[in-house]
């Protein structure tokens, strides 16, 4: 019988790297909590992010859904966007950032709970009432996890409402971002809304 010769120490080492890589391609759990607010909501929205590598670092995006579809298409923008690792939260000197996202938990187990304040610095941005998507991107850009998201308009006892059309043909413009704006204040309400084909 030949004698057994270990394997050359590269490949060793290459093996042991395989077996701490992510867990076998699992896609990670997504959700946040909670998925539906109204433009007047003050408090914070709970990520949470499952199925992680140990210390992944992740980043959350948010993009408007301006026709609904559910899909990010070329006519929807990015709003935000934060990084988040497990494990690890945004320090300032030794103090805790509470403006920046991180895992609350503080663990190095696989997974992050991340909170994000509403409104935030963008007090405009956060009153959007509309249809967004938030998705889940790892280091590389690769998208691993999309969730809807949605702003709804509180309903208030005076409003205003109507279409908004293109100045040349009179023609409903739609996904139209449209801000009422307060003469003495920060913008009191803004949305947008896709109208009816026949609309004018």
């Amino acid at each position: 019988m030949a004698p057994f010769v270990p394997p050359p120490p590269r490949l060793a080492v290459l093996a042991l790297g395989l077996a701490a890589g992510p867990a076998c391609g699992q896609t990670p759990g997504f959700t946040i909590s909670p998925a539906v607010i109204t433009n007047d909501f003050c408090g914070q929205d709970v990520f949470t992010i499952t199925g992680l590598s140990n210390g992944q670092q992740v980043t959350v995006q948010r993009w408007t859904d301006l026709n609904g579809d559910g899909v990010i298409g070329a006519d929807d923008v990015m709003q935000q966007a934060f990084k988040v690792t497990d494990g690890k939260v945004p320090m300032i000197g030794g103090v805790r950032n509470i403006n920046q996202p991180g895992d609350q938990d503080g663990a190095t187990n696989g997974q992050i709970t991340a909170k994000l304040n509403i409104p935030g610095a963008s007090l405009l941005l956060d009153r959007f009432a509309g249809n967004y998507l938030y998705r889940l991107v790892d280091a590389s850009g690769t998208p691993l996890a999309t969730n809807s998201y949605t702003v709804l308009q509180q309903t208030q006892s005076q409003g205003v409402t109507g279409y908004a059309t293109a100045a040349d043909t009179g023609a409903p413009l739609t996904n139209a971002l449209v801000v009422l704006v307060s003469p003495n204040g920060p913008a009191a309400t803004a949305s947008w809304r896709t109208p009816p084909a026949s609309s004018r």
